[in-house]
């Protein structure tokens, strides 16, 4: 079996200025640095074996409070990055929604077939995920793993969890900045034991994205 404790980024300041960042390089904000004091908090309570980020600051942040603590290394992976998005990357969601009306629409209403203007298909998210989930699972028989990663990627991930198509991806719900999953794979099959998990986050919850988050 392999255990996989996969964490949402803090507050980013693209969260907090309600802007759709994408894979821009920003940091997190100073709520976000206060979500994360709480989220290493809560991982204590964790065996961790290894950790693995996406390559963005926001995702790799969240997760070095714990590498430091354990003395463990964080395996920067590319493919669990959130999704390029193209021209909408630094537009507010009050711009989106002018400048790319159907789109925009799309991806808030059926996610599972939506492409921002320029930037990739959520099929092609879904890929590339499944590769960095697969490859870390081969990499990590028997080990407990923590991942730092994005919002679109986490939700993207149900559909390999459950076995489900991208048709279906409107039902499952965003998570939380620095809200957890807990999920157990063995035998080629996935159990989600939580998802979302947010209670140590009480009184700083921040679901700043597109319609659902608000």
């Amino acid at each position: 079996m392999v255990k996989l404790i996969i964490v949402r980024h803090g507050n980013s300041i693209g969260n907090f200025k309600r802007i759709f960042i994408g894979q821009t390089d920003w940091g997190l904000s100073e709520v976000g640095e206060e979500q994360v004091r709480r989220l290493t908090e809560y991982l204590k309570d964790f065996h961790i074996d290894e950790i693995y980020s996406s390559d963005l600051c926001r995702a790799y942040n969240t997760v070095l409070p714990t590498a430091q603590r354990l003395g463990l290394e964080i395996h920067k992976r590319e493919g669990l990055r959130e999704i390029y998005a193209g021209e909408w990357e630094q537009k507010t969601f009050v711009e989106l929604a002018e400048d790319f009306p159907e789109t925009y629409w799309t991806f808030q209403n059926d996610i599972g077939n939506a492409q921002p203007d320029g930037g990739e298909k959520i099929s092609d998210v879904f890929a590339r995920i499944k590769k960095a989930i697969e490859d870390i699972l081969a990499e990590n028989e028997g080990k407990t793993v923590l991942i730092g990663t994005h919002a679109t990627v986490i939700r993207v991930m149900n559909c390999l969890w459950h076995d489900d198509t991208l048709e279906n991806l409107q039902k499952y719900d965003w998570v939380s900045n620095a809200a957890v999953c807990h999920i157990e794979y063995e035998n080629g099959k996935y159990n989600v034991v939580e998802y979302g998990h947010d209670a140590h986050l009480e009184g700083i919850i921040t679901h700043v994205g597109v319609k659902k988050q608000d």
